[in-house]
């Protein structure tokens, strides 16, 4: 008699435990939901650490199942990335200086620019940047291909260098040429580049300038200084007067066109208070992929113009 539903007394009661019974389940599933971790294997997938930045939504963090870490990779930009670099799972991507290298790095391995080899390469973005790994990023990234010719231009690039066929490339095409020696050209593979040399090389690249005459792959020591370049948005820096009277223009051009703050994160309080520009410190291979994005972004059409020019 008591479970006839038929009485509105009855009914009325049952209806309201039936819905306390639902939420108290919902609660309880909720809850041992969120304190599962993650199943995967660390070995198989390295960038199963990468925290997930603050904009990724609760529910795509908690879970095992395989929509939501697939909501997860799609938000981080790593599902279609293919070979990837085990030390970018080290990177910072809290300050948003971070975060843009973060997408800067994504986008290069989309590109092309970047191409990890073997399972354990390494970025190692903390690391000086040698003039033979411009070669190769700067090539790249202006869909240059490499060539092959059946006598190096450079006497001190073999064809059995893995960067050979880029340096080739941006040789002939007279982005990055070499020292002069007694028999030929060096190009220094090896070599560090510093800021005022960086600096140099995007001067002449944004202003088309004659790279033949003028420019010795960044170097400045066989420059002649652009006509009239003004120098006075460089004076106060803190550590002007190290700058190399030669390289002086070309870094002023670099500091109006916002390299110095884009690449290497230097406002005017930092040159002018700070610890100033250090023009002879080698630039970090973090540094050189801001620079490469810096140059392509400002100058889509760069490598239109040097394919019409060469």
């Amino acid at each position: 008699m008591f479970l006839r539903t038929s009485s509105p007394f009855c009914h009325h009661y049952l209806c309201r435990f039936s819905a306390l019974g639902l939420l108290v389940l919902s609660l309880f599933s909720v809850t041992g939901c969120a304190n599962l971790p993650f199943q995967e294997d660390a070995a198989a997938d390295p960038y199963q650490k990468i925290a997930d930045p603050p904009n990724i939504p609760f529910f795509a963090r908690m879970g095992t199942s395989p929509l939501l870490e697939k909501i997860r990779r799609e938000r981080l930009g790593l599902q279609t990335l293919g070979p990837r670099y085990v030390d970018l799972v080290d990177l910072d991507t809290v300050t948003p200086r971070g975060q843009r290298l973060h997408q800067i790095i994504i986008q290069f391995l989309h590109d092309g620019v970047l191409q990890p080899e073997g399972p354990d390469a390494q970025l190692a973005l903390d690391k000086p940047l040698t003039r033979a790994q411009l070669a190769v990023w700067l090539a790249r990234a202006l869909h240059l291909p490499p060539r092959r010719r059946p006598i190096p231009y450079f006497r001190d690039v073999g064809m059995d260098r893995a960067e050979y066929g880029y340096i080739e490339t941006v040789g002939q095409f007279n982005l990055m040429t070499g020292r002069k020696a007694p028999h030929g050209y060096l190009f220094e593979p090896d070599k560090q580049i510093s800021r005022q040399e960086l600096c140099v090389l995007y001067a002449h690249l944004s202003r088309q300038h004659r790279f033949a005459d003028d420019l010795r792959a960044g170097d400045y020591r066989d420059l002649s200084p652009p006509e009239e370049e003004p120098v006075d948005n460089i004076a106060r820096f803190r550590d002007f007067h190290r700058i190399d009277p030669r390289a002086q223009p070309y870094v002023a051009i670099a500091y109006e066109h916002r390299v110095l703050l884009n690449t290497f994160g230097l406002r005017a309080e930092n040159l002018i208070r700070g610890g100033g520009l250090r023009p002879n410190a080698p630039i970090l291979r973090r540094e050189g992929l801001f620079f490469l994005h810096d140059l392509v972004t400002r100058h889509p059409m760069l490598a239109t113009r040097i394919k019409e020019k060469w």
